[in-house]
């Protein structure tokens, strides 16, 4: 009878050693499974970030805030090369000691880790003991998991985790911290590149609006508040600050202006560039082109026109310029039809109150006077 009571209770014993392993290991499946969702969460988290059109320090402040509040890692620091230093882009370590944090590339024992590119994993084994790296606030972290960020290859900085207990880490799924890592590089490199694009937006001095790259930062969250199509417009400069325009009369001269200006925006050249451009160049360096002269208190206008639309914008804007009578000196090239001669000896009636016509040395084609007869038939 004792026997079989004996037996009865190792066979419970047995069963309920075999249910606990069955409940532990579906624990640990869905401790798993909850880890999986939670770093899937992350990278969601990360991927949204990195769309978002925040500043870059907005970007990596809410990245650290984002790893801190999922996998509940007491500290996080990311550090990034700017091309001088090493700079603490996010952190919720106290200020006083982003200056040691900013360093550790030159501490020993992140050597092997940076050359060999793989994490560093540190814990204290007894009670007072430090973290090699720690300068101060020996309290504060009892172990750290120290990552090495690369871009093509290139060492750009690193990611540390920190904990207050020791051993905090040891079952950590490093692997998961590995895709995060890459995610944090991808990171890195989209907000390098906005980075470049914040630091290059200035304002313009002469007009006061900002350069084009303004659109790729804050100008481009203000264009995303609204759900209709939007129109940029960039002052570049007043047409009166056009030379070329004479205040704004010659508008063959504002339709070339704004032609340039077209040309010299689809190249890419900085607007403030432009208008210096505008605003300095003057008609007399582009001969033949409504140069302006003063002689003996007489005004002289010399333009190339050589054709029916040319004959007709300069002459219909010497009314504008004048009160008193004008005289043109006009001529045709050769080898232009009859028909565009008379037309613009008509036009040139119109506008001028004395007419000189002038032959060129060079007559393409023409007996010499034909074209002073063309004019007048």
């Amino acid at each position: 009878m004792t026997l079989a009571i004996i037996l009865l209770l190792v066979i419970i014993i047995v069963i309920l050693m075999i249910y606990n392993v069955s409940i532990h290991k579906k624990i640990e499946s869905f401790s798993n499974l909850n880890q999986k969702v939670t770093s899937l969460n992350v990278l969601q988290d990360l991927l949204d970030t990195i769309s978002e059109y925040t500043t870059t320090k907005e970007k990596f402040a809410k990245i650290n805030n984002i790893l801190i509040e999922k996998y509940g890692i007491k500290y996080s620091t990311i550090v990034v090369y700017d091309g001088v230093e090493y700079v603490v882009k996010a952190s919720n370590v106290d200020e006083k000691h982003w200056d040691t944090l900013s360093k550790l590339q030159t501490e020993p024992i992140f050597k092997d880790s940076i050359q060999t590119a793989t994490p560093k994993y540190l814990t204290v084994e007894r009670e007072g003991e430090k973290l090699p790296y720690q300068k101060s606030e020996f309290a504060r972290a009892k172990a750290a998991i120290f990552f090495p960020l690369y871009i093509d290859n290139v060492y750009i900085g690193y990611w540390i985790i920190e904990g207050t207990q020791p051993h905090e880490f040891d079952n950590l799924d490093v692997t998961i911290l590995e895709v995060v890592k890459n995610n944090i590089v991808s990171v890195v490199k989209t907000v390098t590149t906005q980075q470049i694009l914040e630091n290059i937006v200035r304002e313009d001095k002469f007009s006061g609006l900002k350069s084009v790259e303004y659109l790729y930062g804050d100008g481009r969250k203000i264009i995303d508040k609204y759900t209709i199509s939007a129109v940029c417009l960039f002052k570049i400069i007043n047409i009166e600050d056009i030379p070329i325009t004479l205040n704004g009369r010659l508008d063959f001269n504002i339709e070339n202006s704004m032609a340039a200006c077209a040309a010299l925006v689809g190249l890419g050249i900085d607007y403030a560039m432009i208008k210096i451009g505008l605003n300095k160049f003057n008609a007399n360096e582009n001969s033949g082109r409504f140069n302006i002269y003063n002689c003996n208190d007489v005004k002289i206008i010399l333009d190339y026109g050589h054709n029916i639309d040319g004959y007709k914008k300069v002459l219909s804007k010497l009314r504008y310029m004048t009160e008193g009578k004008i005289t043109g000196v006009i001529g045709v090239p050769g080898d232009r039809g009859n028909i565009v001669a008379r037309e613009i000896g008509r036009i040139s009636s119109i506008y001028l109150d004395k007419i000189i016509i002038k032959e060129d040395r060079n007559t393409r084609g023409r007996e010499k006077g034909e074209i002073d007869y063309g004019y007048k038939n």
